[in-house]
């Protein structure tokens, strides 16, 4: 009998401990996540708008107009550039393997030409003093050999400086003032004489814009002017004030999204362009933001 109630009591020790296991993992686990930030618009009518960083020339991928390897590259990301400065180059051994035949060429039509600028000076000399001297002929010979002594000359100092400028398309160079937003380019590879697609080499002017995307049923509501103000993603204690800049005239897809699972990809929107002072807190071109803009308060009839 004592070994039965000993069976029964270790049952039930054991029943109880298996319930107290699986209420412990069944319950909650608490975690330390903060809740959602809220943003509190600055202004009582307001349109909200998605708005992406962008550079103030916007982006500007550079190309090369020969194709060719990359022999040297003068800058990386975040390099500060002026404006035609070099950023790279490709080889152009084989073009300059050209001058010294170019060069020797335009020694020989330099020496041809002396001599028959000797011969006629003399002949023309003498020609003017007396013209029976020496016959018309040979009077007019020496003068076209001069003259095409001088053509000669001429085309080779002009290949040359076409070389030259051929040469100088083999070193690219900054088109604006600016900062290497994106390189991805190494000395040895090679380059097609086309933009690359994404660009292997962006650049970007120091200054940045805020593109905002505006429904397009709420840009009747929106103002030339209007004041607004950008929050950064997951930080309303981080705001810009922005400064109208223009608004394209024209509706487009959207194509920044936000992620959200309510959000409609068959949108159109109005872009409006602002800017804004540098702030104490790092932004990035590309970087996406919540923006208010100050509405219009008149009522659709």
């Amino acid at each position: 009998m004592k070994k039965f109630y000993l069976i029964f009591g270790l049952s039930i020790l054991g029943i109880t401990l298996a319930a107290m296991l699986v209420a412990q993992q069944s319950a909650p686990v608490k975690g330390d996540t903060e809740p959602i930030p809220k943003w509190h618009s600055p202004f009582a009518s307001f349109v909200a708008g998605t708005g992406i960083v962008e550079s103030g020339s916007t982006e500007i991928p550079i190309g090369t107009p020969v194709s060719g390897i990359i022999e040297k590259l003068f800058v990386q990301v975040g390099s500060h550039v002026k404006r035609g400065d070099p950023l790279f180059k490709i080889d152009d051994s084989e073009l300059r393997a050209k001058i010294p035949t170019i060069k020797a060429n335009i020694a020989r039509a330099e020496s041809d030409l002396r001599k028959f600028k000797d011969i006629f000076d003399i002949d023309h000399e003498l020609y003017q003093k007396d013209p029976g001297v020496i016959s018309k002929k040979r009077y007019l010979t020496s003068r076209d050999d001069y003259l095409r002594a001088k053509k000669r000359l001429w085309h080779a100092k002009a290949a040359l400086d076409t070389l030259h400028k051929l040469l100088s398309r083999y070193t690219v160079r900054a088109p604006i003032d600016g900062k290497i937003l994106r390189c991805v380019m190494r000395p040895g590879s090679y380059m097609e004489a086309a933009t690359a697609i994404p660009p292997q080499l962006l650049l970007g002017s120091d200054t940045m814009h805020l593109r905002v995307d505006v429904d397009e049923y709420d840009a009747w509501r929106v103002r030339a002017g209007a004041p607004a103000v950008a929050f950064v993603r997951g930080h309303p204690q981080m705001k810009v004030k922005l400064r109208y800049l223009y608004t394209e005239p024209h509706i487009v897809p959207k194509r920044v999204l936000t992620g959200l699972p309510t959000e409609r990809t068959d949108t159109r929107v109005l872009q409006v362009i602002y800017g804004f002072e540098p702030p104490k807190f790092p932004l990035y071109t590309g970087q996406t933001m919540d923006v208010f803009i100050e509405a219009n308060t008149t009522k659709r009839h």
